[in-house]
C-alpha cells in the first residue's frame, strides 16, 4: 500500500509490476493506481509492454493498456464508479465517462 503525501493533489502509484525475459524478448506489465485528491478522484489501469532486444538495441514493439477505470469519492468514504476511459497524459483521463 502506498502513501500519499499530506500536500501531495494529484499522485500515480504502481500496485505491481512483473518483468518477464524470453529469449530476446522482454515484457514489462504493470498495475498502477492514481488519485486526485483535490477533485476527489481516483482511478487505476493495467499496462504490458514488449520490447525485442539484440547487442545494440532495444525496441518497443507493442503496448496493451487496458480502459482507466474512475471512480469518484467523498469525505464519508463512499465509492461512486464513473466509467471508464482510455487515456494517454499519465494516466489521468481528460474526461469522465458515465454510465
Amino acid at each position: 500500500m502506498s502513501t500519499t503525501p499530506n500536500t501531495s493533489t494529484i499522485q500515480d502509484t504502481f500496485d505491481e509490476i512483473v518483468l518477464t525475459i524470453k529469449g530476446n524478448q522482454i515484457s514489462v506489465f504493470f498495475k498502477a493506481t492514481g488519485i486526485n485528491l483535490r477533485d476527489e478522484r481516483s482511478w487505476n489501469w493495467t499496462q504490458t509492454d514488449y520490447f525485442q532486444f539484440d547487442n545494440d538495441n532495444i525496441k518497443l514493439v507493442k503496448r496493451d493498456k487496458s480502459t482507466i477505470n474512475v471512480e469518484q469519492f467523498n469525505a464519508n468514504g463512499s465509492n461512486q464508479k464513473m466509467g471508464s476511459q482510455q487515456s494517454n497524459n499519465g494516466g489521468y483521463p481528460q474526461t469522465f465517462a458515465s454510465n
